[in-house]
């Protein structure tokens, strides 16, 4: 693998080889929606209307009301766990001799002091063959958290490149855009845990047969896509990592072979008839987790780690995700 650097961050990667596994991991679950022309696939609601809808959902679960019924749930509902899924995902353009790439993508651990469900990450993932660990955001919900996310990706597979960007949880403390984490403390720690943050930034991967684009978080408005794709050759087959999967509406014709993202936790809390109560999103409702397309870009999303405001999960259990990218033609 060779890598391409800017000189505002000091990681590198030692050459490495691909090997293509001898069995494809058993597929948990493929969610696939066909193309859409942007009308048709604007969203269930408005901007305005969702923004009103954030508002109100912070305002729920700030209350007494909200903390005492989480509080009796977690007493009723079985202890919650993270799990592992597979994905086999067709990637056009992808070289045959990477046919079989495995990715780990991993997200949203929001780990802080009394939100203990990413410490089951390392033991979960320690013995899962991949080739690229890639994480797409959210590591902490405040600055409380940053000594705990060093600790636990001290303790992650060190056997694959790993590549970051980061949320919109990592800039603001619980993402409500007031105040202000302590975010180049969280950029070194991710340096010293050998996690190559990409800043609106791309790497060449395995002598150019794969590109890598990191966006950074655009819910706090750091994405920069003119910046990130500059040195992405036009024919080039590409992952682009980003918080958000809101981000696949602003691509301006840049099209990567699969975009991955985080963000949405799946729903978090999705009712039987009603499905997820708030997505965070203003794609579809139906693009709140697993693998769609929009306008001719395959997005994948994952129902992340941790919690977002309410410390419970209903019928939307965590996870990390292997996904073996498969060969074939543009």
């Amino acid at each position: 693998m060779s890598t391409t650097t800017n000189s505002a961050d000091p990681i590198t990667h030692e050459s490495a080889t691909f090997n293509a596994p001898e069995a494809a991991p058993p597929i948990e679950e493929l969610v696939h929606h066909p193309d859409s022309p942007d009308d048709a696939v604007s969203g269930d609601i408005s901007p305005a209307q969702a923004r009103v809808i954030k508002r109100l959902y912070h305002g729920l679960i700030d209350s007494w009301f909200a903390r005492m019924v989480v509080t009796l749930l977690q007493r009723l509902l079985p202890p919650p766990h993270v799990g592992l899924t597979y994905h086999d995902i067709a990637a056009p353009g992808l070289p045959p001799r990477l046919d079989g790439l495995r990715v780990l993508h991993i997200s949203d651990l929001h780990l802080r002091p009394g939100s203990p469900l990413a410490l089951e990450l390392p033991a979960l993932v320690a013995d899962v063959p991949h080739d690229l660990l890639l994480y797409t955001g959210d590591f902490i919900d405040d600055d409380d958290g940053i000594d705990h996310v060093g600790g636990l990706l001290a303790r992650m597979p060190t056997t694959a490149p790993r590549y970051a960007v980061l949320g919109n949880h990592d800039y603001y403390p619980l993402g409500r855009e007031r105040g202000r984490n302590d975010v180049p403390r969280l950029k070194r720690m991710l340096a010293h845990a050998k996690v190559d943050l990409m800043t609106n930034a791309s790497r060449t991967l395995y002598d150019g047969d794969l590109y890598l684009v990191g966006l950074d978080d655009p819910c706090t408005k750091h994405d920069d896509l003119t910046k990130a794709i500059a040195a992405v050759p036009d024919d080039a087959c590409t992952i682009m990592l980003v918080h958000s999967p809101d981000m696949v509406k602003r691509l301006r014709g840049f099209r990567p072979a699969l975009m991955l993202s985080g963000h949405t936790h799946g729903g978090q809390i999705r009712l039987p008839w009603i499905g997820p109560l708030i997505t965070m999103s203003n794609l579809p409702r139906r693009a709140v987790m697993g693998l769609f397309s929009y306008a001719g870009v395959q997005v994948f999303v994952t129902r992340g780690i941790g919690y977002s405001g309410l410390d419970i999960r209903i019928n939307c259990p965590a996870e990390a995700t292997v996904l073996t990218l498969r060969s074939t033609p543009r």
